[in-house]
């Protein structure tokens, strides 16, 4: 299984120049494949905890492949 590092300072760069006060993101899995890994679930919980210090909400965070999961449609986001 391949991984990516995430750098929330990056993610959130653009929205912040922006003057967002939310975002959704969104991240594929090349084998089609949306099932979360646990590496996907502790990015979640990452992102809304850097949103929160940031004053950004997190929308939701989705993952495509053949379908599409979404993390705020099963409550998954804290």
């Amino acid at each position: 299984m391949a991984g990516v590092v995430v750098d929330r300072r990056i993610l959130f760069r653009a929205a912040l120049l922006l003057g967002a006060t939310s975002v959704i993101v969104a991240q594929n899995h090349a084998s089609g494949d949306c099932t979360p890994s646990q590496e996907d679930r502790a990015l979640t919980q990452q992102l809304v905890a850097a949103g929160r210090m940031l004053d950004l909400q997190v929308h939701d965070h989705v993952i495509l492949g053949r379908d599409v999961y979404s993390f705020a449609e099963r409550g998954e986001l804290r």
